[in-house]
This record gives C-alpha cells, structure tokens and sequence, in this order.
C-alpha cells in the first residue's frame, strides 16, 4: 500500500474541492479534508489502494453530514421569535 503522505498528496486537493463544494466555505473545506484523513490512516482495515479514492471521499461526506447537523442543531436551540 502507498505511504500516507503518497495518499494525501494524490486525493487531498480533489477532496479539498469536493469538501468546498458541499460547504461552500473554504475553512470548513480544509476541515473537512483533515478530519478525513485521521480515521482513513487510523482504520484497521487496509483499503486497496484501487478504491482508497472512493473510501476518503465517503468519509469526507460523512464528517461534512455531521458537521452540517451539528451546526442545524445549534441554531435550532437558539431560534428568536419561533
């Protein structure tokens, strides 16, 4: 399997893109793609190289989907007026 460093460089510009089109911010985008890459490194199970690709991108989705229902939950508690 290629290094971590191998990995980031190859995919962590088009997960950076990615991450900026869902967010739509750039400091939310460049903390989506750091926390993509601790639990992909950190897993136990060794991804193929063939569909590393597919699997950091899927997590990078995942965190955003989080991050974006943290952030509804915390404006939901504080709603003026409603």
């Amino acid at each position: 399997m290629a290094s971590f460093h191998d990995i980031y460089q190859r995919y962590a510009n088009y997960l950076h893109r990615f991450g900026l089109a869902l967010s739509d911010n750039r400091a939310i985008a460049e903390d989506l793609v750091s926390e993509t890459f601790v639990p992909a490194m950190s897993s136990a199970n060794a991804t193929q190289l063939e569909t590393v690709g597919a699997y950091l991108f899927t997590i990078l989705r995942h965190v955003f989907l989080e991050h974006r229902k943290k952030i509804l939950t915390f404006y939901s508690l504080f709603r003026i007026g409603t």
